[in-house]
């Protein structure tokens, strides 16, 4: 399996869209951006923990997790550590978003993102 990952399919962003009840026209070019939602950030790491997810979608919501992580200033050590804890348990998908958000040099904050996806293995 590979680490590389460019972008959540048409198929994930739509099913993340309904699960969040975001409107979307499916054209969207930079999706994790345009709908990234700080405000949100407790409900997607829900889903994440909770819901049954397939591979697809589970890496699109974390996808957009980072995205809406990355747009607040300040994350509470709570939302920080259920993150980071996420992360921990979910190694491909962690190493996907390394690959997305570092190595494709798509963070705004890599430090802030570095610290959510550090490998302590």
């Amino acid at each position: 399996m590979t680490n590389e990952y460019y972008g959540p399919s048409q198929f994930a962003r739509s099913e993340i869209n309904k699960l969040l009840g975001f409107v979307a026209t499916g054209k969207e070019q930079d999706w994790e951006f345009e709908f990234a939602a700080p405000s949100r950030i407790q409900e997607m790491l829900d889903i994440l923990e909770n819901a049954i997810l397939g591979d697809e979608s589970r890496d699109a919501l974390a996808l957009l997790l980072i995205a809406s992580l990355e747009e607040l200033d300040s994350l509470s050590e709570l939302e920080e550590q259920r993150a980071i804890k996420w992360f921990e348990r979910n190694k491909i998908v962690r190493r996907k978003m390394f690959f997305y958000w570092i190595q494709l040099r798509r963070a705004s904050n890599p430090e802030q993102v570095l610290k959510l996806l550090a490998d302590d293995s």
